[in-house]
């Protein structure tokens, strides 16, 4: 939570827990205030996982849409701005090395929820017996690479 709360700080994003959110939708990000509401009372992996996706709207300025597809981006976005903030790529091989692809037991792991997992994995780039995190064209473009089994 603290290096999420100071993220926040950093870009000029103000936070509270409030309790009038749905725990289907425990986070909000409000753009013209920069701030973020997080539902209070969660689990903490829950709490971690929608802080981190609402600071995903924040970092890219995110606001809602009239178009469905729009917003349906930015919350995938927002997901894999929160994995990649969130999971430290060392940890997540060695859960993923020691769970397989019991992906509740690697997010219990990792402190977050599937979806994040999910999200991250989704961004992954494998080939062969390597997985390349941020790749892009050319060789020796990418944030970090992984030997996997």
């Amino acid at each position: 939570m603290e290096r999420l709360i100071e993220y926040a700080e950093h870009i000029g994003v103000t936070w509270a827990f409030v309790d009038d959110l749905s725990p289907h939708h425990p986070g909000r990000y409000y753009d013209a205030r920069r701030h973020i509401d997080v539902l209070d009372g969660m689990a903490l992996p829950k709490t971690i996982s929608a802080f981190g996706h609402e600071l995903g709207h924040a970092t890219f300025r995110d606001v809602p849409s009239i178009l469905p597809h729009v917003d349906a981006r930015q919350e995938r976005r927002a997901d894999a701005w929160a994995a990649h903030f969130l999971i430290d790529p060392t940890l997540y091989a060695a859960a993923a090395a020691k769970y397989g692809r019991e992906l509740d037991w690697i997010a219990q792991e990792l402190g977050v929820l599937k979806r994040i997992v999910i999200a991250y994995e989704d961004t992954l780039t494998r080939v062969g017996d390597r997985v390349y995190i941020g790749a892009r064209m050319g060789a020796g473009q990418w944030r970090a690479c992984l030997e996997v089994a």
